[in-house]
């Protein structure tokens, strides 16, 4: 149904522009047939032109980067010519994986001569992103529960105030002597429980392929580990944090196979591109609780 109103509109634009004699004047138009995308969504994008008939014009296919937009596919339709005026259009099928609010598009038509070619540029056309994950709240209200039930306990509080302020004051001597050793100790061990913890649930996400999960699990821990807000942020954000192209490109692989329906495989090398950085964090955290 989709690929039939494309045909009736390009058909319908095409019939248009016949009415117009500009000569030696290329006359462009790109426009999206909707007001937002979601993220991996097929995305229609018209592109149409009309120039003279003596003119060689080449439109951009697979290898024009149309960012911020990823290309998947492109529909040519016959040239319509007359009176010396020819009409091209195309159709595109685009997807994004970018979160910014307001993404824009221009696509350049190049007009081919002897010894060079003249790009020109459609107008910039634009589109909403949509998000398609509801943001949770940070807090969940709690519903109190206010009956009472009156307990009666047999205690002899005059030793129990003794028995606590001799614990308590143990304690504070013993904080006082040792309580930094002992907190130091105690988050060393837990990071080495928490990170044996994540390496088995890493690879056993990375065996069954499970994508999703296998993104939050190493998001959270590095939230731990690197004291940033990882599960927070965008792709995007964390290669910026990052600087680490192949990591971002694993990232981004994820993302793909995630929200988009064309889903690819990755290997494991991409996998281990991130249990490796999740191991350098957590041997930097390590060793800076040491040496505290």
């Amino acid at each position: 149904m989709a690929n039939r109103f494309c045909i009736f509109l390009v058909s319908f634009l095409q019939l248009a522009f016949l009415g117009k004699t500009q000569a030696q004047e290329i006359e462009l138009d790109g426009f999206f047939l909707r007001d937002s995308v979601m993220i991996g969504e097929d995305l229609t994008y018209i592109v149409t032109a009309h120039y003279p008939m003596d003119l060689n014009i080449l439109f951009p296919d697979s290898l024009y980067n149309f960012h911020p937009f990823e290309y998947n596919s492109r529909e040519v339709y016959t040239t319509v010519t007359t009176e010396g005026i020819s009409t091209d259009s195309i159709v595109y099928h685009i997807s994004t994986f970018e979160t910014d609010s307001l993404q824009q598009l221009s696509v350049p038509i190049y007009w081919v001569q002897e010894k060079d070619s003249v790009p020109v540029f459609t107008p910039m056309a634009e589109i909403n992103f949509k998000p398609s994950l509801l943001t949770m709240p940070d807090s969940i209200a709690l519903e109190t529960a206010a009956d009472y039930y009156p307990v009666i306990y047999p205690f002899n509080y005059p030793y129990w105030m003794a028995g606590t302020g001799i614990l308590l004051f143990l304690a504070i001597i013993t904080f006082g002597l040792f309580g930094g050793k002992i907190k130091r100790l105690f988050n060393i061990r837990k990071l080495e429980r928490q990170h044996r913890q994540f390496l088995g649930n890493f690879d056993q996400h990375t065996s069954k392929r499970e994508e999703e999960a296998l993104s939050s699990l190493w998001k959270h821990y590095m939230e731990k580990v690197d004291n940033r807000p990882y599960p927070k942020l965008t792709t995007k954000e964390i290669g910026k944090i990052l600087q680490q192209p192949e990591v971002l490109e694993t990232l981004r692989l994820i993302d793909m196979n995630i929200y988009s329906q064309q889903a690819q495989q990755i290997d494991t090398q991409n996998y281990d591109r991130l249990r490796d950085l999740a191991i350098s964090k957590y041997e930097d955290k390590l060793n800076q609780l040491k040496n505290d």
